[in-house]
């Protein structure tokens, strides 16, 4: 019953994937089995995270991280851990975001899982820079880049590189941005990712504007066609 909710929210069927992993959650639970609950858990906080339950998705996440912690699986812990911080950074409340997002890096760096890491960075970073803390958004930002394109993770990467574009951007760096949100877009036009072409486009337009080049900003920023295709930037929340 876990695969078929994780399949529903996939398929964007949010309410009936609700409904199945919370029946998931009452039969495992009934029979004692607390991995199989926290599981359900985990993917009911992702979906609750994702239709701007925040409350709710942080209730239910911090239940199956507790029932994670106490088992030694380090898999929901992980999910948990970066979901819990995503809700924090979706309410305004990014110091407690960080916290989170620290908790799963020290995580991943124990099991020595480096695309994990390299998430944790980016959402660091990307709290960070909402914090106006930006030199250490940069740190951050860089570290994930690396991060992702050990693990081989071009999607990753290509989300790295927009943040640490704006990152740069905010220091007044506006040539270094410049070349890393053209890199980014070229990644998300070869991945057909028009959600973060879209987020590149405005970092270059937004660098033409601060350099003076508005008429070259002014065709940058011209509106295009809206697509709601693109991996993990379409989603708050990770399954």
């Amino acid at each position: 019953m876990l695969e078929i909710g994780i399949e529903l929210f996939g398929h964007a069927a949010s309410d009936p994937a609700l409904k199945v992993l919370e029946s998931a959650a009452a039969k495992y639970t009934a029979v004692g089995d607390e991995a199989g609950t926290a599981a359900c858990q985990r993917s009911m906080g992702a979906i609750l995270l994702n239709r701007g339950r925040y409350d709710d998705a942080t209730r239910v996440l911090e239940s199956a991280l507790r029932t994670a912690e106490r088992i030694g699986d380090v898999v929901i812990q992980s999910g948990c851990l970066a979901n819990i911080g995503a809700s924090y950074s979706c309410r305004g409340d990014f110091r407690h975001a960080i916290e989170y997002h620290n908790r799963a890096l020290r995580l991943a760096m124990e099991i020595g899982d480096v695309g994990a890491q390299a998430d944790s960075h980016f959402r660091i970073g990307r709290a960070l820079v909402s914090l106006s803390e930006y030199r250490d958004a940069v740190a951050h930002h860089q570290q994930a880049l690396s991060g992702f394109r050990a693990a081989g993770d071009r999607a990753g990467a290509m989300n790295a590189l927009t943040g640490l574009g704006y990152a740069l951007l905010r220091q007044g760096r506006y040539g270094d941005a410049r070349v890393l949100m053209e890199e980014s877009l070229k990644v998300a036009r070869d991945l057909g990712d028009t959600l973060r072409q879209a987020s590149a486009l405005h970092g270059r337009g937004s660098c033409q504007v601060m350099t003076g080049d508005y008429q070259a900003a002014i065709e940058t920023l011209r509106p295009r066609p809206s697509s709601t295709a693109g991996g993990r930037s379409g989603r708050r929340g990770e399954l």
